[in-house]
């Protein structure tokens, strides 16, 4: 491989440096998601989550 081919493909591959902010909020964005994608998955529902009583159980508690 020459030198002039070494150039091509590092002048075809270049990314911009990201700067220590752009990092740690990439990082901090990733942490969120991952919290809310586990809260989703691996927490239990809810009683208010749950199915609603019947009206017939509902109504029963009144006579």
């Amino acid at each position: 491989m020459s030198i002039s081919e070494k150039s091509e493909r590092k002048g075809f591959i270049q990314a911009p440096a990201l700067s220590e902010n752009m990092l740690l909020a990439i990082i901090a964005v990733g942490f969120c998601i991952l919290h809310i994608l586990t809260l989703v998955f691996l927490v239990p529902p809810s009683a208010v989550r749950t199915a609603a009583p019947s009206l017939e159980q509902t109504l029963a508690l009144y006579d």
